[in-house]
């Protein structure tokens, strides 16, 4: 697999038109030195043990990790051009993403708006521009679009991931509603912290594989 910039990319039409002459180019070992749980069908049990998991970590162990998945990702999205990007605000021990949207301008980014019917609709991620919502969870305070379509990249927040492209959220199903609106799919990147790894996630009829993973040892691309 090749690394640009410490990176696992794929060598999408996007990234080909860009000239890596000047970056090194290494083959990168596996992104885990270690999983969650035994290969289970109970995502319920998964949840929770990898919750724990992360809420284990120190408020310091949590901010070096975000300091170093938002470095991976940078190197990433430095390579292509302005992108419509629908992203996140991380809510309680989920890995933060928040210094991207100001190191990123050039790029369009948008994050979810939670609906009283269980469905998201999005708005400009301007962390300067922010409510809270019912559940504590940081919105943005205007609406610009009303579905998931015409995203090019979608950050996901995880609660748990394995290396098959499988995916555990909070529940309650507002990412699966979402991504299933989505006639051209968008590049999914799921964003965690490493502990939140699963040996295997029981994938689901109407489940989304992700195409990479996004975690602060770095970007995996899956397929």
């Amino acid at each position: 697999m090749l690394v640009i910039g410490g990176v696992h990319v794929r060598l999408t039409e996007s990234l080909i038109q860009f000239s890596v002459s000047h970056l090194e180019l290494r083959v990168r070992g596996h992104v885990s030195s270690g999983t969650l749980g035994p290969m289970s069908s109970d995502k319920s049990s998964l949840r929770k043990q990898c919750k724990a998991a992360r809420n284990a970590l120190s408020n310091i162990q949590q901010a070096d990790n975000s300091h170093a998945l938002c470095h991976a990702l940078e190197a990433y999205l430095d390579q292509l051009p302005p992108q419509r990007i629908a992203a996140y605000f991380a809510f309680g021990a989920e890995i933060s993403i928040d210094p991207l949207f100001a190191k990123h301008p050039r790029h369009q980014w948008f994050a979810p708006i939670i609906t009283p019917e269980y469905g998201m609709k999005w708005g400009t991620a301007d962390p300067s521009r922010l409510i809270h919502n019912e559940y504590g969870i940081r919105e943005p305070s205007d609406l610009v679009k009303t579905s998931t379509r015409g995203f090019d990249i979608m950050l996901l927040p995880l609660v748990g991931f394995d290396l098959a492209g499988n995916r555990i959220g909070m529940g309650a199903g507002y990412y699966d509603r979402a991504l299933g609106q989505l006639q051209d799919k968008p590049i999914l990147i799921g964003c965690a912290h490493g502990v939140q790894e699963c040996q295997s996630i029981a994938a689901e009829p109407w489940d989304v594989r992700l195409d990479a993973i996004a975690t602060e040892k770095g970007l995996i691309w899956l397929s």
